[in-house]
């Protein structure tokens, strides 16, 4: 439903520029037993093949995230090339942080007392780095070892974790409606998106 919400509503220009992954997507990234982001990635290798460069070529990437088949939150994750490809994510580009641009995962989460981000942090985070390891072979070829450990730290924690102050719901039940209402208003105002 949310891909249909970004049909519908999202000027043409946007709709090239976000992807929206399935509903399915984090909780298939996190299943089988596996530990981390790199991992589950073998779980969802396939998913985004069909988009053209993938999803780190998007400026934003929005992941529904059921916590324990309770709860419902969206994890928008913002210029994630610009995480993998620079160290740091923008050493040496500081325009890119001063523009809205600077890489970074923000959640917006409805729960009045919402459970702690560190590990779907780590699993987006993870993904994202075997993905732009999958996509780009060439760039680490000569790293190893701790150089190459060093690069994928340095990258990952370019993207930053960032708790929006969004509004709340009154029950247990509304996180669903809640999420939905989030990617409206990121769609149908010019700047929410920008100053995520």
């Amino acid at each position: 439903f949310l891909r249909l919400v970004v049909e519908v509503m999202a000027p043409a220009h946007l709709r090239t520029e976000m992807h929206v992954t399935s509903t399915f997507f984090f909780q298939k990234l996190t299943s089988g037993g596996v530990a981390n982001g790199e991992e589950g990635w073998h779980n969802v290798r396939r998913w985004n093949r069909s988009i053209e460069g993938g999803m780190l070529a998007k400026r934003f990437v929005v992941v529904p995230i059921n916590e324990q088949n309770v709860h419902w939150w969206l994890a928008v994750v913002c210029h994630p090339l610009h995480a993998m490809e620079s160290p740091g994510g923008a050493v040496g580009s500081d325009d890119r942080r001063t523009s809205g641009e600077a890489p970074r995962i923000v959640c917006l989460d409805s729960a009045t007392e919402p459970p702690p981000k560190g590990r779907t942090m780590g699993f987006l985070r993870g993904y994202l780095w075997r993905e732009w390891c999958d996509r780009h072979p060439q760039a680490l070829a000569s790293a190893t070892g701790a150089a190459l450990v060093d690069a994928k730290v340095e990258r990952t924690a370019a993207l930053k974790a960032v708790v929006a102050d969004v509004p709340k719901q009154a029950n247990g039940y509304d996180c669903g409606i809640f999420i939905i209402e989030y990617l409206l208003h990121l769609l149908r105002s010019r700047s929410a998106l920008a100053s995520l």
